[in-house]
């Protein structure tokens, strides 16, 4: 099982995107979670969403206790705010738009780092982010 978070702020389309991915996973045939974790539902509140990808079915049903295989950062300012590398494997990835791995600061040698230069504004862009995710082994 592969498990990504999705980070973004509340009022971005975070769990649309994660339910866009699981849905062209699901056919594919292979077996998708996809779900949302929110904290204080305010405009611009830190959340997450998570997908679960995997060849069975994925019998996992707690994200906070889980270990993630990748973070995906939807908006870059939460590098400021948060630890978004938090519940993500040793050796995880993080992938992110527009910046460098240097936005890690001291995690940068604990993960692996994708800069994407992926348009969300773009209309079916989560095709070409399902695409990078594979192409890069994540899924």
């Amino acid at each position: 099982m592969t498990e990504i978070r999705f980070w973004g702020r509340y009022g971005q389309p975070v769990g649309q995107i994660v339910r866009t991915l699981g849905e062209a996973l699901l056919a594919e045939g292979r077996h998708v979670q996809a779900f949302g974790s929110f904290g204080a539902f305010r405009n611009d509140a830190p959340m997450y969403a998570v997908l679960r990808v995997a060849a069975t079915v994925v019998r996992e049903r707690s994200a906070p206790d889980s270990t993630s295989d990748a973070a995906m950062v939807l908006d870059n300012s939460l590098f400021s705010v948060m630890d978004v590398t938090g519940g993500l494997r040793r050796g995880g990835t993080v992938l992110a738009l527009g910046v460098k791995q240097d936005i890690l600061g001291e995690k940068a040698n604990m993960f692996k780092f994708i800069q994407l230069e992926l348009d969300p504004r773009r209309p079916g862009w989560e095709g070409d982010l399902l695409q990078t995710l594979k192409t890069r082994g994540i899924i």
